[in-house]
């Protein structure tokens, strides 16, 4: 998921980065809560996709997107 946010993360404004990733990362958490009788690969799946989405969005743009706002010069 990093490396496609390297290519990603300086088209599309950061806060709406954030936001939309976290977002799509929620989604695969929502549907557990929703339907937890699933079998366990689908679940380890829907787990893979929140990884991947946090991955693309937190895990990156949460280093890069403070260092614009409160520069240190």
């Amino acid at each position: 998921g990093t490396i496609l946010a390297i290519f990603v993360v300086d088209k599309i404004p950061r806060k709406m980065y954030c936001a939309w990733t976290f977002l799509l990362a929620g989604v695969p958490l929502i549907v557990l809560g929703i339907w937890s009788s699933i079998g366990g690969v689908l679940i380890v799946g829907l787990f893979c996709t929140c990884i991947f989405f946090n991955t693309i969005g937190g895990a990156l743009v949460m280093y890069i997107y403070p260092s614009e706002v409160f520069p240190t010069s």
